[in-house]
């Protein structure tokens, strides 16, 4: 898969067992570890309605269905199934997400992720910590849409910009300019969620999300959060 996919090849994906890609790499979109934990996503979407059975040919559920299926190869029909799955939802990536194909069209020579990766920030979807959390809210919607095309055009009202409502000071850090990544990633994907779809949380998810941003930003009780991530939400009106 990696080798077939051009988001992958050609400096694009760096091989180290980090998961924080350094500040001195100006060509990776992500690292091995990260793409191996966003297709683990998709594997459990694509098990989720999947009977998968032992040995003992007993049925599996939850996390023991995913060892197994990682532990033990599928038919060549099963996995030819889930290859097309993570292929379509990269090549779709590409196709569909504006940053992410404006990399794809830089020469490597030309250092194609200082835009989006640098010292004042960036973009998040270049960030592993922010690509996961993409991958389970695309999930999230396919799981409604049923079409790559439409979850791409939804994610498009997500702002992924780092200096910016509402990453700064939750994700990026503007006066040290630096990500904070540490307790981040559950209020990176409910922020996610959210502003995909509000639905997506329920009213005590929203407000456990409230209490993580609050916290995050040092913010008063009685601060108006949902209004701030609310105003950051991008209208697409083409």
């Amino acid at each position: 898969m990696v080798e077939k996919n051009p988001l992958f090849g050609e400096k694009r994906l760096l091989i180290h067992k980090q998961k924080a890609i350094p500040k001195s790499d100006k060509t990776a979109f992500s690292n091995i570890i990260t793409l191996y934990a966003c297709n683990l996503e998709l594997l459990k979407f694509f098990l989720k309605e999947k009977v998968v059975l032992s040995h003992e040919n007993k049925i599996l559920r939850g996390k023991s269905k995913i060892d197994y299926y990682r532990r033990y190869r599928p038919d060549d029909d099963t996995l030819k199934e889930y290859l097309e799955l993570i292929r379509c939802f990269w090549i779709n990536l590409i196709d569909h997400t504006k940053v992410v194909k404006e990399y794809m069209e830089k020469s490597i020579d030309d250092s194609p992720a200082l835009d989006y990766r640098n010292s004042e920030g960036g973009n998040l979807l270049f960030r592993p910590i922010g690509q996961v959390p993409f991958v389970q809210t695309a999930i999230k919607i396919y799981s409604l849409e049923e079409s790559w095309e439409c979850v791409f055009a939804k994610l498009k009202e997500i702002p992924f910009e780092l200096g910016k409502t509402p990453w700064v000071e939750v994700v990026w850090n503007s006066i040290n300019k630096k990500m904070l990544t540490r307790g981040r990633d559950k209020l990176i994907k409910q922020l996610m969620f959210y502003m995909s779809e509000k639905t997506f949380l329920s009213n005590t998810e929203i407000q456990d999300m409230i209490k993580n941003y609050r916290a995050s930003k040092q913010l008063d009780d009685d601060y108006d959060v949902l209004e701030e991530i609310n105003r950051s939400i991008i209208i697409d009106f083409t």
